[in-house]
């Protein structure tokens, strides 16, 4: 199992800080024993003791530090399962339909692409993952004229939010025939 980064870096910073402690008291205690007997010898004491209670405070953050960490990642494991399982799900429901379907982004991009529209269009969707689909599939008329993206009745849903139905739009098969759709 690997050990995410983040988690690993908090598990150094905790070890650096473990040793610097110990190093800290360490050289508390060596100092306290060569001040023993003088009249600095409560000095020494007193930075001993303020030495483990800060090494000890130190140590307490770092356990909230390291808590938090694993917290943040474990929710981010929760939400990326959560991601796959719908996906997983839409990709069920969509493979099923014997209607090409495909989903863009906010840019026109192609983020999901069914088996049927494969068939339909030639592509992949490894292919088309992430282009315009505008450029790929609809940059002509049914006459053969090019279809501008900004006069792309399509592209209008998607900056307008409004539903299009049109009766005489076509799409570009990667062969470069033409279908109704």
């Amino acid at each position: 199992m690997r050990i995410p980064t983040s988690q690993r870096k908090v598990a150094v910073v905790f070890g650096l800080a473990l040793a610097g402690f110990a190093a800290a008291i360490g050289s508390a205690w060596h100092s306290n024993e060569l001040l023993r007997g003088t009249e600095n010898a409560a000095d020494a004491q007193s930075s001993l003791f303020l030495l483990v209670a800060a090494g000890f405070f130190g140590l307490v953050l770092l356990s909230a530090l390291s808590w938090a960490v694993g917290r943040q990642a474990r929710a981010r494991s929760s939400a990326a399962e959560s991601l796959r399982n719908q996906l997983s799900f839409t990709a069920a429901i969509t493979d099923s339909l014997g209607e090409g379907v495909y989903a863009l982004d906010r840019e026109g991009r192609l983020t999901l692409l069914n088996r049927a529209g494969q068939e339909m269009l030639g592509w992949t969707e490894e292919e088309l993952l992430g282009k315009a689909m505008h450029e790929a599939v609809h940059f002509q008329r049914a006459d053969g004229t090019r279809n501008a993206v900004g006069q792309c009745p399509l592209l209008g849903v998607l900056r307008t939010g409004q539903k299009f139905h049109g009766e005489d739009d076509v799409f570009t098969r990667r062969d470069g025939t033409i279908f109704p759709v």
